[in-house]
């Protein structure tokens, strides 16, 4: 929802209705809002195409109180951040340091970046009550939130761990065997693969912003046997803009 946060301007006045003088007096305040019903694509929304408000009287020989209307445009911009290709360094580890299933390395921790982000607004909801020729409102504002969803290339050896297979190796070039890759948030807790989670970013209305989604990585032993070679792995992020 797109809320205006502008109230229209409004004068009282008098209608002439030609045998005395109508008085009348708005006593209320207009607002618009936008609800998003559906995907949105970039352009301008004219406000002559928006409906009108208007009041007027009953009965026969109706008059027209007072009608508002919506000018000017309003410019709809759709974006995403860019996300580049992240490479983690995981070392060369000696294979005695794997002692038997469970066994591990330290984490690696890296971040992903996320660079030319829109501003994100966020959005509001308000409420409006009437109580004994009273109005009172409150409007709050609703941050954005970016989800986040990994999907491993490989196959996932334990869904409750995160840990993921090693890509197969090269000609002349096996990869290792008995290890897999261990994928976790900054807090260590597991990352749940091919599901979404709230990155928890403190988004902001500045437009192409930056961002940091930090992970950490460690191999893990799954078999009783370890043998040495290439431990590599990949995995492909996705970004759900609510």
């Amino acid at each position: 929802m797109w809320y205006a946060g502008t109230k229209f301007p409004y004068n009282a006045g008098n209608i002439n209705v030609g045998t005395g003088t109508l008085t009348y007096n708005f006593n209320k305040s207009l607002d618009f809002s936008l609800y998003k019903i559906g995907p949105i694509s970039a352009g301008v929304l004219q406000g002559s195409s928006l409906p009108r408000a208007r009041q007027y009287t009953g009965g026969s020989g109706s008059i027209n109180l007072w009608e508002a209307q919506v000018v000017g445009q309003l410019s709809i911009v759709t974006g995403t951040c860019r996300v580049g290709d992240v490479r983690v360094p995981m070392g060369d580890i000696p294979q005695s340091t794997f002692t038997g299933i469970g066994s591990h390395t330290a984490w690696q921790r890296y971040e992903v970046p996320l660079t030319g982000c829109p501003a994100f607004f966020g959005r509001r909801a308000a409420y409006a009550r009437s109580d004994s020729g009273t109005v009172e409102r409150a409007d709050l504002r609703v941050a954005n939130r970016i989800g986040v969803r990994l999907d491993p290339s490989t196959a996932i050896l334990d869904e409750a761990r995160s840990i993921i297979a090693l890509q197969p190796g090269a000609p002349g070039a096996p990869a290792a065997r008995g290890i897999g890759i261990q994928v976790a948030w900054d807090d260590e807790s597991p990352v749940a693969f091919r599901a979404f989670r709230d990155s928890g970013l403190p988004l902001t209305a500045t437009a192409n912003g930056s961002y940091r989604i930090p992970l950490r990585a460690r191999y893990y032993q799954v078999e009783d046997l370890v043998r040495g070679g290439p431990a590599n792995a990949a995995m492909v992020m996705t970004l759900r803009y609510e």
